[in-house]
């Protein structure tokens, strides 16, 4: 079996589910990318918000607390003019002061350097990454 599966919303809007696993990372990429430019229509703001957004999948793999499966969802859709993407899991968010992640970590800070970050916590983690769209 593959390593993710994808399903795409036919309203125009991008649905995927990965497992987390390090190797998807590229395919999100790769599946993520032509949406992205047909909503931005600005290199610049494409390869932003890939980065972010491959930034939070990556979390998601590397720090899974009490995961109750392994799979991550992105979705991602226009909102008045924005672009919204969530990248959910069902692990629960833990803020991580340990002094390795002190060291290395800095995931939310690039997250939010190039969107418009936010973080829930209910039903398992959700990453909301927004960004204006120019029309």
């Amino acid at each position: 079996m593959p390593p993710f599966f994808e399903t795409v919303d036919m309203t125009g809007d991008y649905s995927a589910t990965y497992r987390a696993m390090p190797e998807v990372l590229a395919q999100l990429r790769t599946d993520l990318r032509p949406y992205l430019s047909e909503v931005l229509h600005n290199a610049d703001a494409e390869f932003d918000v890939l980065v972010a957004c491959s930034e939070a999948v990556a979390n998601a793999i590397e720090h899974p607390r009490d995961r109750r499966d392994s799979l991550i969802a992105v979705d991602a859709h226009v909102n008045e003019a924005e672009l919204v993407i969530a990248v959910h899991d069902s692990g629960h968010w833990r803020p991580d002061h340990t002094a390795r992640q002190l060291e290395r970590g800095r995931g939310l800070v690039l997250m939010n350097g190039l969107t418009e970050l936010s973080i829930e916590s209910n039903d398992g983690t959700t990453v909301m990454l927004r960004t204006p769209i120019s029309r």
